[in-house]
């Protein structure tokens, strides 16, 4: 999802996946020249301490069950921040348990996933040399009644009345949180 807005802007561009099928979708966006791809484990990430500027994972986190080593893998390899989105505990996420299968039924591909606090990835970055994180929520709704209603103009709007009223920033997710290397 990202990678080819940073390629367009002139950005050099490496992706990570857990198998070689995860290229595919690149594959069909992108040259194959203007990225590079490596199929590794993201716990154990093929590269030198600090060889990226800027490391970002999005939509991986919550599904990590060693989510504080991967932390700790994208903290290795960033020189000066790493970028990351995450579920709030603060958040319609706190019925996730109740809403689940629910939810499951309505997109079927549903995975289960963890939730997390402000504090906890902020201790975690700490612990990485990182500080001053920035955490920014992105809707108020859960992602499935954006994706159900299908109206991109009605959740530009309500979602934008959400953040007038400061409700995304008390209760949004995903966050995206971006911290700098101390």
């Amino acid at each position: 999802q990202l990678a080819e807005p940073l390629i367009k802007n002139g950005v050099a561009v490496t992706v990570t996946g857990s198998a070689d099928s995860c290229r595919e979708r690149l594959d069909q966006r992108l040259a194959p020249l203007d990225f590079e791809y490596r199929t590794c484990d993201s716990l154990a990430l093929p590269f030198a301490d600090r060889s990226f500027a800027v490391v970002m994972s999005f939509r991986l986190l919550p599904h990590v069950t060693k989510w504080r080593e991967l932390i700790t893998e994208l903290c290795r390899v960033a020189d000066r921040a790493v970028i990351f989105d995450y579920p709030d505990r603060r958040s319609t996420n706190i019925l996730y348990e109740q809403f689940f299968a629910m939810k499951k039924k309505m997109e079927g591909n549903t995975r289960t996933f963890t939730l997390f606090s402000r504090a906890e990835i902020a201790a975690e970055l700490a612990k990485n040399g990182f500080d001053r994180p920035v955490f920014k929520p992105e809707f108020l709704l859960p992602m499935v009644i954006h994706r159900k209603v299908g109206n991109r103009a009605f959740s530009t709007m309500i979602e934008s009345c959400f953040r007038l009223t400061g409700l995304t920033g008390l209760f949004g997710s995903p966050i995206i949180c971006r911290s700098d290397r101390k």
